[in-house]
C-alpha cells in the first residue's frame, strides 16, 4: 500500500467517507497507521 502511495501520491485523497477522513492526512496513511497500531498492540 505504501509503494502505490509512493508512485503516485495525488491519487489517494482524504475523503473516502471512513471515520477519520478530513484530518488532511490520506486515508491510505491513516489506514497504515491504523493496521500497524494494532500489529503492535498484538
Amino acid at each position: 500500500m505504501l509503494k502505490a502511495y509512493k508512485e503516485n501520491p495525488l491519487a489517494w485523497g482524504d475523503d473516502y467517507n471512513l471515520p477519520y477522513s478530513g484530518n488532511s492526512i490520506p486515508d491510505l496513511i491513516d489506514e497504515v497507521k491504523w493496521g500497524m497500531d494494532y500489529l503492535l498492540k498484538l
